[in-house]
């Protein structure tokens, strides 16, 4: 099992083998394990420049507010600050958001990810690549597919840590085109090199499943990979727009 892991990142098609000729969904969830205990990691590491990015941003948004009088403004504000500043419980610490733009998400965000991307996998190999591949494989290899974030958290928090920089991005976030929240920005930020590392490995995955060559399993999942960037971005800047 450990050498699958390993694998998975080093040569992905020695692990991917092993993986769908021994491992069910029952083992997808190992995987799950290590991205929350990396989330929990890097919340903790840079919890207090999270914190204060969130105020900011909190800040910003009632101060700006036309619905909110200065009273109320000011008591929001010290409601907040004192909440952030209070000792965190243990389901605080558990649940702690991660150090990784453009999220930031908690621990819940990795089943729920995993789970949502399998389903429009296994919709979109079954339709285009053909055959009738179970859910429970493709959760299993999207699972171990996503052990790519798992570098990136050491990557990325590395490097927050070292600068104090949170928004540090490795793909077309770095061009910083388009407010925060905007549809554009959204999208470009997901396209990322670490999110294509994994998009890549379920496609080395669905070539053993699937029978097909990597350039058709890849194409197919790339294309699957942007329209759910654009449909992410586009109901996050629509649901953003409630609030502005």
């Amino acid at each position: 099992m450990l050498a699958a892991l390993i694998n998975v990142i080093t040569s992905p098609i020695d692990g991917f083998s092993y993986i769908t000729k021994n491992l069910n969904w029952k083992h997808a969830f190992l995987p799950i394990l290590f991205l929350s205990i990396f989330n929990i990691f890097s919340g903790t590491v840079m919890k207090e420049e999270v914190r204060e990015m969130n105020f900011d941003r909190a800040s910003e948004w009632i101060n700006n507010s036309d619905r909110m009088t200065d009273e109320q403004k000011d008591q929001a504000l010290n409601s907040m600050e004192e909440r952030m500043n209070s000792s965190s419980s243990i389901i605080g610490t558990i649940f702690i958001q991660d150090s990784i733009p453009p999220s930031f998400g908690s621990l819940p965000q990795w089943p729920i990810r995993i789970l949502f991307w399998s389903l429009f996998a296994l919709m979109s190999g079954n339709l285009f690549l053909g055959g009738g591949v179970s859910f429970g494989m493709v959760f299993t290899i999207s699972s171990f597919a996503y052990l790519a974030s798992v570098v990136e958290y050491i990557f990325k928090t590395g490097y927050q840590f070292i600068t104090g920089d949170l928004m540090f991005f490795t793909g077309l976030g770095i061009l910083n085109i388009g407010e925060q929240g905007a549809f554009i920005n959204s999208f470009l930020t997901s396209l990322d090199l670490f999110a294509f590392w994994r998009v890549y490995l379920v496609a080395v995955g669905f070539t053993l499943v699937y029978n097909k060559s990597l350039n058709n399993c890849l194409g197919v999942l790339s294309g699957l990979w942007i329209f759910l960037s654009i449909l992410g971005s586009g109901l996050g800047s629509f649901i953003a727009s409630f609030f502005s």
